[in-house]
């Protein structure tokens, strides 16, 4: 019986998206080389953003079409296949990605050049800081915009995000690329990534002869020839150096020529100036630009082939596959891609090659001849056995082939399904797009550390809660960590539920930049993102936990986490608002059943949460972790953009400095102690001293019920109404960091007058200016400022007097408690050890845990400030 056979494979309909010659690009090059075997595979039709298109024969029947026809007939296609590079000759094809998805080949992991030649021409407007921004946050996007930033930071970030997830795949020629997708986006970046190596044609002459006597170079000159775009990336002054230092130079049959064209700028001219006062200037030369047939003549010409790299930015250099593919003793530095070539086929130097090494290869190489030819024979073999366009086509046939298998059960298949099958019903749709928001997120997806502003972003008071919430913001917003994009947030009830937002419009004021997007928008979670809520919303907070926002998170895989800055509204009532401890109570019954995580700003504040939990939680209930973080202390860290000090200041300084001066910082509410305070200086005042007391700190919140002697309306007309006021009391509402950095200066001693604090910034604050302290002794304040502080104890004015008098004599005596020794660590120091607590791959030390009933353990040694875990 005879079996009838198999069906021909139906080719599908491939649309290829590149350069093509006589563009000058090595892509449109690489397209040529590539589509003759892949045709093989597929009916491909040629898609181009080019005036004139130059195809070898074998080519010329292929259909071209530009980019407007194929976009309004892209639905005709089977698939797309994008060539993309780092340079103007791919800019179209951003935008028809993003249309029209596709395959990718990623020629250059870096996109960053293209992108920001476009945006500076005028051509793509915000194209380069809109990459910026989504492939790398804010921090690249400030890097960039800072003077003279522009330039490193187009060196600094790849900027290709967009495009790694608009790709149903991605293609790239070496392992280096995928290792650099890993670096940049973390584990799981190259998910459907494959790797297709880079095709080089079988040379199809090689005529020594012919070529030497075209390019007029002697028969028996010794020819040494470097491919490419000459750029201190090549380190074509490198090459120079060494030829110039070997015996080479001083040899007049040996001649070296950079075959490309000279780098137009200040590098050009100095390697022109270097040849010429060498003095063998016509034994060195510069071809410039280098049509194919020059190009491959001087491939054939060549005796040794030498390509070094500085900087790789994922691309794989064809020009040392040239070279290797025409069986020239080739070398090379381990950079990038070329590290993996193999070592007895090149003569590889170390990336970091010093010149003695260079000028021995050419030298051995120079003098051996069955070196040179071993190599050479080697490295073709390495060419032939797996670099041939037939190879690659043959990758690109199970790459694209896995995809098109793959694509009923993609994202975009999906969204086409619930689309097709959907009520136009409002309720309908908010249900379809949040169960979309909830399925697997496009490819790579940078975790996010989600940082909670729900009260910053619509009331800043500038001290207190916001103080340290935006302390703590600038610093993670200029220095994240890595693999971690930092996000401001904030709770929203905008269309009528409550969820979160990002707050891109806060984020960016903050930064002084302009917005990078038009509005904020609600929020994308991933697995493997970080939640972090230092700001204090205690409502908002209970409904987001009511609606079950965090207890969805955490079920997807994110971890919660909250500040505690203090629990005095339930330990301390009278000093706040009546109904106050209620609502905070419920705040941290909530954020005890929803967080992973609590961190507090003192030991203090631990000890008393993990007594509030061991009264408030049932014996068996699974509580989060308890840590500490301490306050950082460098205001100034803030004050990159801060506005300069107002012409007002100038007399309240002066004024400051002529006599011993005490500050009080914080919000003006009862706890604070201002009205004892204010008591004992009119003592004092009365008494002769010449001292100045100066109040930074806004109005805090509603009174108190009427009668009580210490609300805020009593300590604000005491203020208002002191006869002292301007003269030696001095009440600073609103001011700004870099005023308040000049009034740390100018006065001689901190006053912490408060009854009960989470933390004490102040105290560090004051420790990091070198300015002496007195503090009521309270135990957190213990903690901040151990021995570096003049303590006092009693709620009269009398004992607040008192104190004061006995520190001016001992400081006139200089026998004071001076807080230069006092511990205090930058605001930097504090996000690195937030992150190593909610992060804990990136842990600096191994705290223990301890839970409710357990003892914490003590302040840590010097060598980890500030850090603890409970």
């Amino acid at each position: 019986m005879t079996w009838p056979s198999a069906p021909p494979r139906r080719k599908r309909r491939l649309a290829f998206v590149s350069p093509l010659p006589p563009e000058r690009t090595g892509i449109a090059d690489y397209a040529v080389q590539c589509l003759p075997a892949l045709m093989e595979y597929f009916d491909i039709e040629l898609v181009v953003h080019q005036d004139r298109v130059q195809l070898p024969a074998a080519l010329c029947a292929l259909a071209q079409r530009d980019v407007a026809w194929f976009a309004a007939h892209a639905d005709s296609y089977d698939q797309v296949l994008y060539q993309f590079g780092n340079s103007p000759y791919h800019s179209h094809m951003f935008d028809l990605l993003q249309q029209h998805p596709g395959v990718v080949v990623l020629h250059d992991f870096y996109l960053s050049s293209v992108l920001a030649y476009e945006q500076m021409t005028g051509a793509m407007p915000s194209a380069w800081t809109d990459a910026l921004y989504r492939s790398h946050g804010y921090a690249a996007l400030q890097a960039a915009l800072a003077p003279s930033g522009a330039e490193q930071a187009k060196l600094a970030y790849p900027c290709n995000l967009d495009v790694l997830q608009a790709a149903s795949a991605v293609i790239v020629h070496s392992d280096h690329a995928r290792s650099l997708a890993l670096q940049w986006y973390g584990p799981g970046a190259d998910r459907d990534w494959h790797l297709v190596p880079l095709p080089r044609a079988v040379p199809t002459r090689r005529d020594r002869e012919q070529a030497r006597k075209a390019l007029g170079i002697a028969p028996d000159a010794f020819v040494v020839c470097t491919f490419g775009f000459v750029d201190a990336s090549k380190l074509s002054h490198r090459l120079l150096e060494a030829w110039l230092a070997s015996a080479l130079r001083d040899d007049p049959q040996c001649e070296l020529v950079y075959v490309g064209a000279n780098h137009g700028g200040t590098y050009g001219n100095e390697l022109l100036d270097a040849i010429a006062g060498a003095g063998v200037q016509q034994r060195i030369r510069i071809s410039g630009w280098a049509d194919d047939e020059v190009y491959h003549q001087y491939l054939q010409a060549a005796d040794v082939g030498v390509q070094l790299r500085s900087v790789s930015r994922g691309e794989t250099s064809a020009a040392v596959l040239d070279c290797m593919n025409y069986g020239l003793a080739t070398i090379a530095n381990a950079n990038g891609s070329m590290a993996a070539l193999p070592g007895d086929a090149v003569w590889k130097l170390r990336d970091d090659f010093a010149t003695f090494d260079l000028v021995q290869a050419l030298e051995v190489l120079r003098r051996d001849a069955t070196r040179r030819t071993g190599l050479g024979a080697r490295a073709a073999a390495v060419i032939d056995h797996g670099h041939r366009p037939e190879h690659s086509a043959q990758r690109y046939a199970q790459v694209l082939d896995a995809v098109w298998n793959a694509a009923p059960a993609s994202m975009p298949a999906l969204v086409r399904a619930v689309a097709a099958d959907l009520p136009d019903e409002e309720h309908a749709l908010q249900q379809a797009a949040n169960c979309l928001g909830s399925a697997p997120q496009r490819y790579p997806q940078p975790r996010q550390l989600l940082v909670d502003v729900t009260n910053i972003v619509r009331h800043d008071l500038g001290t207190g809660i916001e103080r340290v919430v935006r302390m703590q913001l600038l610093e993670l917003l200029r220095h994240p960590a890595p693999l971690c994009r930092v996000e401001p947030v904030y709770l929203s009830m905008q269309g009528g539920r409550w969820h979160y937002r990002y707050a891109h419009h806060y984020a960016c004021k903050l930064l002084g930049i302009a917005p990078v997007v038009a509005q904020d928008e609600a929020l994308d979670i991933n697995p493997g993102d970080l939640f972090y809520a230092p700001d204090y919303a205690p409502g908002p907070t209970i409904e987001a936990a009511r609606a079950g926002i965090y207890a969805d998170w955490r079920a997807r895989g994110v971890s919660v986490n909250f500040l505690i800055h203090d629990l005095l509204p339930v330990l301390r009532p009278e000093f706040f608002p009546p109904g106050a401890e209620h609502v905070h109570a419920s705040w941290l019954e909530c954020i005890t059943q929803q967080a992973d995580r609590l961190i507090c700003i003192s030991q203090a504040v631990a000890q008393e949460m993990l007594g509030w939990m061991a009264g408030h939680t049932a014996p068996d209930a699974n509580c989060p972790s308890v840590h500490v973080v301490h306050h950082g202390a460098d205001i100034g860290a803030a004050l990159q953009s801060a506005p300069a000090v107002p012409p007002e200041a100038e007399p309240v300084l002066a004024r400051l400095a002529a006599a011993p001066s005490f500050l009080m910082v914080g919000t003006i509410e009862p706890r604070k102690g201002h009205l004892q305070t204010l008591a004992a200086f009119e003592k004092l005042w009365s008494e002769g001293e010449d001292v100045n007391l100066v109040i930074v700190g806004n109005e805090g919140w509603k009174p108190l019920p009427a009668g009580d002697r210490r609300t805020i309306p009593q300590i604000i007309e005491r203020l208002q109404r002191h006869p002292e006021l301007g003269k030696r009391l001095f009440w600073l509402q609103g001011i700004d960091d870099a005023y308040l950095q000049q009034v740390y200066t100018a006065c001689d001693c901190l006053l912490a007058s408060s009854e009960g604090e989470g933390f004490g910034l102040p105290l560090i604050e004051a420790g990091h200016h070198r300015l002496a302290v007195i503090a009521r002794d309270i135990p957190v304040f213990r903690e901040v400022a151990g021995d570096h502080a003049f303590y006092f104890s009693g709620a009269d004015p009398d004992a607040l007097a008192g104190a004061v008098r006995a520190w001016l004599a001992l400081y006139a005596l200089g026998a004071h408690p001076a807080s230069s020794g006092m511990r205090c660590q930058s605001w930097r120091d504090n996000a690195e050890q937030l992150l190593a607590v909610l992060d804990p791959g990136r842990r600096l030390a191994a705290p223990a845990t301890a839970r409710p009933g357990e003892k914490p353990p003590l302040t840590p040694p010097v060598a980890a400030p500030g850090v603890v875990s409970l």
